[in-house]
């Protein structure tokens, strides 16, 4: 069976069908029909208006009369007060859009031999078919080094290439021509103005535009290019797409792949995953196309190289939305068919977004990390009006969502989620994760303003409680509710799990950031370090720290979600919040908080019990919790539980709908299951279930300078191969068995014999 293939025996019947390839920028679906094909296309910076304003002008007078509320118990007029008050004005941010389609019509009816594919490796689609006794074959990538979508159309046997290509969109385009006698455009005007143009190039056949229509004729191969480039990044828009793309038709398509598989495997063979099935499992699905897979393993039957599959299209998908100088991953990567996507296809700053890039360094990819913190530089000014117009705070917040310009204001109507402050917070713990793996200084000095001005706001914010504890008010505990003792039902709360355990951690990152700075400061020789280190911040995040609530338990046994012991009104609610400080959080773990990790247990069994993991991405959140508690029969069951109950068939994940965020987070929960890193123990297959009896783990990174790999066979530990960029010790923990080593600067050959 060849790895690393997905593939199809039908043409997309719908875009959840449809195969994705991208490189940051751009992005395309490919749906493989045979008559009349249609490419999807996107384009980061395609959203829907110009930066706004939406501060909220009566916030800041009307917050302590909200907080006062919310410490009485008069939950429902607080709560009126604040949609009221806190909401944004208007209440929308702007929203991802598609860029729109090429539709291409070729007349070849009934086909046979059909075949669509998408080969992991070299990031192409590949679609091939026979009629009236010719082979048709096309190929598509978006390439980075040539910033191009390149297809190539072949015909081999009697039959020509006869094609014409349309450009449309739906309702909103303002030109659609043709131009130069082989490309045609689509030009929009109104929010964000782009251009769409496709040209046709290479052909030894007939080109030809007629109306709005490119038209191929008598051609054995032809190859087309397509580029949109937008007023976001090009004032030139227009002529900047049709030069660039008379740039590239003069590049041979052979060069173009040899380039853009060279780019995209730099990425892709840092690592592998290799998942070894039984001889009667292989024999059985060798002859299954990836859909047929699926539904067979939504049956109740096994395969291991499907899930293999499934992982490495996660790190497909990353590599394909998520490049240096593009925009982050939004809620569907780069891939988006509607006008009035989901959510807004936005970036869900409450968990989606930050877990999108959760297997980003441990996979040794941090430059797919860089664009996450481009969006961060551009939220820090919008974060800082909002602090001060509506909490008359200094430093920088952002809520729960936000776009493409950057918006920090609240997004919705939604009490459980719109008026929590701590989106920018937790955003800000990936600059010192990003940090710890790169022990880039310059990186840390360019963005600490960021860090310092997240915990200046939360320390001006927070208010003392009854106990003499600093909290948040209002806050929520996204996105649950509770039944306050006087029976009224609340969303806004005074203090919750989560946010003290986002503080917590954003805290000692600050502090930590600090010390590193301020060291450098004293022995680097930089012209670049301007930056400012206050000390009296410092002195107040020291206090914060002192005082923030701990990690609690509930009388039932399970984490405690808020400050009180409210009944809880949904059991079964996707997000499980108070556990963030599980996971992506480094507070609970079953070495040094036994008892918090069985209250964690006891929190998860409650919230499956009652219907719980029922989103794609609350799955993948689950995976990693058991990982991280060591229970891997659990972490397996909900991997399969992801991919039977939540999984597309072009393996997208479905939240329903389509999500990209369940696809990431399940990558970082398979990793957590072969390899988990903390406080200098790198623990050895911590969570990996009996089932798999076979497993090769190349190219994890474990922290800065530290690389594993491992193979597994036969139930037993094989070979351990740490790689280390200088001297040093270590801890390995396997199967609860620790043993300490000192490691030597290159590759160390581990004999797996050490352990007790």
């Amino acid at each position: 069976m060849q790895r690393h293939i997905l593939w199809y025996q039908d043409p997309a019947e719908d875009w959840n069908d449809a195969l994705p390839v991208g490189n940051g920028r751009l992005g395309a679906m490919i749906y493989g029909k045979p008559n009349h094909e249609i490419i999807q296309v996107n384009e980061d910076s395609i959203w829907s208006g110009f930066a706004m304003d939406r501060n909220n002008p009566d916030a800041k007078k009307n917050l302590p009369i909200i907080q006062q509320l919310i410490a009485d118990g008069n939950l429902e007029e607080a709560q009126n007060s604040t949609l009221q008050a806190l909401s944004g004005t208007p209440d929308n941010m702007r929203c991802y859009q598609t860029a729109g389609d090429i539709h291409i019509t070729t007349g070849h009816t009934e086909v046979t031999n059909y075949k669509r594919q998408l080969n992991l490796s070299d990031a192409t689609v590949t679609v091939s078919y026979d009629f009236e006794g010719t082979n048709f074959i096309r190929e598509h990538f978006i390439s980075t080094p040539a910033d191009v979508l390149v297809m190539r159309f072949t015909s081999k046997g009697p039959r020509k290439l006869d094609l014409s290509f349309l450009l449309s969109r739906p309702h909103f385009m303002d030109r659609l021509y043709c131009e130069d006698g082989d490309s045609v455009a689509l030009v929009y005007r109104g929010a964000i103005p782009f251009c769409n143009r496709l040209t046709a190039a290479s052909c030894d056949g007939r080109i030809q535009t007629i109306g709005a229509n490119l038209v191929v004729s008598e051609a054995t191969t032809v190859t087309l290019f397509f580029d949109i480039r937008t007023a976001f990044r090009s004032e030139n828009y227009i002529s900047d797409v049709r030069t660039h793309l008379m740039d590239v038709k003069s590049l041979h398509f052979e060069e173009l792949k040899r380039s853009h598989k060279k780019d995209y495997q730099s990425f892709f063979n840092r690592n592998d995953l290799i998942l070894t099935p039984q001889a009667e499992e292989v024999a059985e699905v060798s002859v299954l196309d990836t859909a047929k897979r699926l539904r067979r393993m939504k049956r109740g039957h096994n395969d291991l190289k499907l899930l293999e599959d499934y992982f490495h299209f996660g790190r497909y998908l990353l590599i394909s939305c998520s490049r240096p100088g593009t925009l982050p991953a939004n809620l569907q990567g780069i891939w988006n068919n509607s006008m009035t996507p989901p959510w807004g296809s936005k970036f869900t700053i409450n968990i989606n977004t930050e877990m999108n890039y959760w297997f980003a360094e441990k996979l040794n990819f941090p430059e797919l990390h860089l664009p996450l913190f481009d969006l961060l530089r551009r939220m820090h000014h919008k974060g800082k009006a909002t602090a001060e117009k509506m909490y008359g705070c200094h430093g920088f917040v952002a809520h729960h969502n936000t776009d493409l310009w950057g918006d920090c204001a609240p997004q919705d109507y939604w009490l459980p989620g719109t008026y929590w402050v701590l989106g920018g917070a937790w955003l800000c713990l990936h600059i010192w994760e990003h940090y710890e793996y790169t022990k880039d200084i310059n990186f840390l000095i360019k963005m600490f303003p960021i860090l310092q001005d997240a915990c200046l706001f939360l320390t001006e914010f927070v208010i003392e409680d009854k106990n003499g504890n600093l909290i948040l008010s209002p806050t929520a505990s996204p996105e649950n509710k509770y039944r306050h003792p006087n029976g009224q039902i609340g969303y806004l709360c005074a203090g919750c799990t989560m946010d003290h355990q986002i503080m917590r951690e954003l805290f000692h990152h600050y502090m930590d950031a600090y010390h590193t700075l301020l060291d450098a400061k004293n022995t680097l020789v930089n012209k670049e370090f301007s930056v400012t280190l206050n000390e009296e911040l410092t002195k107040s995040v020291e206090d914060c720290l002192s005082r923030l609530p701990e990690t609690r338990i509930h009388s039932n046994g399970t984490i405690m979600e808020w400050n009180e012991e409210y009944e809880e009104l949904e059991l079964g609610h996707r997000h499980i919040s108070h556990l963030f400080g599980l996971f992506p959080g480094t507070q609970i773990t079953p070495e040094q908080t036994p008892k918090l990790s069985e209250a964690a247990k006891k929190t998860l069994e409650r919230r499956l019990a009652h219907g719980g993991g029922h989103t794609g991405w609350s799955r993948a959140w689950i995976i990693n919790f058991w990982a991280r508690l060591g229970e891997g029969e659990l972490a397996f069951q909900n991997v399969k539980a992801l991919l039977t109950g939540s999984t597309l068939p072009n393996l997208f994940d479905n939240h329903p709908p389509f999500q990209i965020d369940g696809n990431f987070g399940s990558v970082s929960g398979i990793c957590e299951m072969i390899f988990q890193y903390r406080n200098n123990t790198l623990f050895l297959l911590p969570a990996f279930p009996e089932e798999i009896k076979d497993v090769t783990f190349l190219g994890y990174k474990a922290t800065y300078g530290l690389t594993a790999s491992l193979t597994y066979t036969e139930g037993e530990l094989k070979s351990l191969v740490l790689t280390s960029k200088e001297d040093r010790g270590i801890t390995l923990n396997y199967r609860n068995k620790t043993v300490t080593i000192n490691l030597t600067k290159g590759v160390n050959d581990v004999n797996c014999n050490i352990f007790p």
